[in-house]
């Protein structure tokens, strides 16, 4: 859910931000590819995120049938294999969206209080 309805949307917000700064200094006439590099990463990123949440999704809604045991390895087998996917894609969002876009405390803000 966070995901979705913070991290998504925060991303999203700087890849338009990006996109209209490119936009910008095209118009301006420069030639400069810095913000087209940005503009990949974060878009491939966004992607790769966006396909993990659907997978964390479809690995939730899946019912294993069975014993505790067998819930239990279902979970350990796709519910935390989808969520490290989620995890890495939202850690390297982290490190590209800009600071005050981003709508959760980075680990640099709770290891090192501003």
């Amino acid at each position: 859910m966070m995901a979705k309805t913070m991290i998504l949307p925060a991303a999203l917000r700087y890849q338009k931000e990006i996109a209209e700064s490119i936009a910008a200094a095209k118009a301006a006439g420069s030639s400069s590819g810095a913000g087209l590099e940005v503009f990949g990463t974060l878009a491939s990123t966004i992607n790769d995120f966006s396909a993990g949440i659907k997978g964390l999704e479809k690995a939730l809604n899946h019912h294993a049938e069975g014993e505790a045991y067998d819930h239990a390895k279902h979970a350990r087998e796709h519910i935390f294999s989808a969520l490290n996917t989620v995890r890495e894609s939202g850690d390297k969002l982290e490190t590209i969206v800009a600071d005050d876009l981003w709508p959760l405390p980075t680990y640099r803000e709770m290891l090192f209080i501003r």
